[in-house]
């Protein structure tokens, strides 16, 4: 192992149950030393998950420190991003926050790049091994998100320079449609997705029995609650909360620019909070940017060549028929 901070995963010794999370080594290192020990076993597919969801707070902006748990014993990991464009890590151990053992630093390029492919290698071990569970389904959804939101701070010069880019207002692309209040007294078993006003999991809390009321391909946007702003592609029939927005696309709408725009989207978070709702009318008034072609519209096929470069575009390659599904 090279000298430096790397969060090194163990998936040799992946072991999966029928029943039950899967475990894994999964440690970090600091400059030849490890933490909380070289070896140490834990819930890998869960503990990957929570360090991807805390880079991304981290820059988006929408934290400045971010502190990751192990699931077993009192370790855990503080991280936040220095001004010289590296992150700072700080461990601790010990109960009621624990006391500092060591301080690391690591390049924010390199250190995502890693974390990136090994989620990659691990949802391909899971595969393998022929495991799945509701974890890994999360983790899945968390590592699309984090090759968007994660790699697109870190890779501006990919991207085309901002004078390229055009203002436009969301009703000039989509038809924006108001969700159903549905109780949870109401709810019955089955398969159909329920999407509520939350900032992960895709926005999925419940699956219900009752019919889909809105279709696939399409965005839900939260315009309330702690989630607000929290914007994700929906590739199957849905229902959503009366607190959920749904787009529907006014162009072809491929999975890959349905994550671009979900990201822009998200972006806007900063502007609404619980008291000030982002409600229909300011929603269809609300403007993002995005690439443009010479003739002012919006760019889909740049948009699209993009996602497509990143890593993690095997994974949204599986929800081509799903879009399809009415």
């Amino acid at each position: 192992m090279a000298t430096g901070t790397h969060l090194v995963t163990e998936l040799g010794a992946l072991n999966v149950r029928p029943q039950g999370p899967a475990t894994a080594g999964i440690w970090l290192t600091m400059n030849g030393s490890h933490f909380p020990m070289i070896g140490w076993n834990d819930f890998v597919v869960v503990v990957l998950g929570w360090w991807m969801a805390a880079i991304v707070r981290l820059l988006q902006n929408e934290s400045v420190i971010e502190r990751i748990d192990f699931m077993h014993g009192p370790y855990a990991v503080e991280i936040s991003r220095m001004k010289s464009g590296r992150f700072q890590l700080r461990t601790f151990a010990g109960p009621d926050g624990g006391h500092e053992v060591a301080v690391g630093e690591a390049a924010v390029k390199a250190f995502v790049s890693e974390l990136s492919i090994q989620s990659q290698k691990l949802l391909d071990e899971c595969r393998l091994r022929g495991w799945w569970s509701p974890d890994a389904e999360d983790l899945k959804s968390d590592y699309a998100r984090f090759q968007l939101d994660a790699s697109a701070p870190i890779q501006d010069g990919d991207l085309p320079n901002k004078s390229k880019w055009k203002t436009f207002e969301l009703r000039e692309l989509f038809d924006i449609k108001k969700g159903k209040r549905l109780t949870k007294a109401n709810m019955t078993e089955g398969l159909t997705p329920f999407i509520g006003a939350i900032d992960n999991n895709n926005g999925l809390t419940a699956f219900i029995g009752q019919p889909a009321i809105h279709k696939a391909n399409t965005i839900t946007v939260n315009y309330n609650g702690n989630g607000v702003a929290g914007a994700f592609y929906q590739p199957k029939p849905f229902w959503c909360s009366d607190d959920v927005n749904v787009l529907y696309p006014k162009f072809t709408l491929t999975p890959a620019v349905a994550l671009f725009i979900a990201a822009i989207i998200r972006l806007e978070r900063y502007r609404f909070n619980y008291g000030r709702k982002w409600h229909l009318e300011r929603m269809t008034t609300a403007i993002i940017r995005l690439p443009s072609t010479p003739d002012g519209t919006p760019d889909w096929q740049y948009i699209e060549g993009y996602i497509k470069s990143l890593p993690f575009s095997s994974q949204i390659e599986e929800q081509k028929d799903a879009r399809h599904t009415k």
